[in-house]
């Protein structure tokens, strides 16, 4: 019994969570209203006071939960550096088929609100750690500025992610991955550059066979991981 109501409290949070994000992702902030949120998912206005108290309650959560450094590990035949490219090309593979990531993103650039700046900024310092270990390995060049690298990379993928929301995201992994080939260069050692792999192939494959972002994706009665392969090869295929 008390799992079963644990399974239904859920489902309204992340039903809440799906709506806000998908209308914030088309409309953004200011457009957005409780009642439209309410309307689209189906739950009532005691359950979202309860769960986020406010509409800038539940965009907080949509910038939490939408923030993913998940593909930022270490890979044994790779470079540290890796760490830095995945997370970026799996972070836009991932906004073009997750509402979450995408009203995370717009959240995050949108000014006039509170959570204005705070997704790259917490990119910035994630990226920094893994810079700053990087320099320390050798893989990039003396004399780079962990902090300052990141960044002009956060900031970089930011500028593009403005910009490809005017083609709803259709371009944004290419145009990401462009950029990483073009300015890792910058950063990475020579030797370190030639075992990079920056990649839109490599960031599908890590979403939809590796895992990255599995959480994301429906789950199913049980609230287990519903085929994840299939929604994300399914969203490729819209992409494309």
């Amino acid at each position: 019994m008390r799992q079963a109501a644990q399974d239904r409290t859920r489902k309204k949070r992340a039903a809440l969570l799906d709506a806000a994000a998908r209308i914030i992702a088309e409309q953004g902030y200011a457009q957005t209203t409780v009642d439209s949120i309410l309307t689209k998912s189906g739950v009532g206005k005691g359950t979202f006071y309860h769960f986020f108290g406010t509409k800038a309650g539940i965009a907080k959560a949509i910038v939490l939960e939408g923030f993913t450094m998940e593909a930022a590990r270490q890979w044994p035949d790779r470079p540290l550096l890796q760490c830095v490219i995945d997370a970026g090309t799996t972070l836009a593979v991932l906004t073009q088929k997750v509402p979450l990531v995408a009203a995370a993103s717009r959240l995050g650039t949108e000014q006039g609100h509170e959570i204005y700046g705070v997704l790259w900024e917490r990119y910035i310092e994630d990226v920094t750690e893994i810079m700053t270990e990087c320099l320390k390995r050798g893989e990039v060049r003396p004399g780079v500025d962990p902090r300052r690298a990141a960044t002009a990379l956060v900031m970089a993928y930011t500028g593009i992610d403005l910009k490809c929301r005017k083609n709803n995201y259709a371009t944004l992994p290419e145009e990401v991955s462009n950029m990483l080939a073009d300015l890792m260069p910058a950063f990475a050692m020579p030797e370190t550059m030639a075992r990079l792999d920056t990649t839109v192939a490599r960031a599908r494959w890590l979403v939809e066979e590796d895992g990255v972002g599995g959480h994301y994706f429906a789950t199913d009665e049980k609230g287990g991981a519903a085929d994840r392969k299939t929604e994300a090869k399914a969203g490729h295929q819209a992409s494309a």
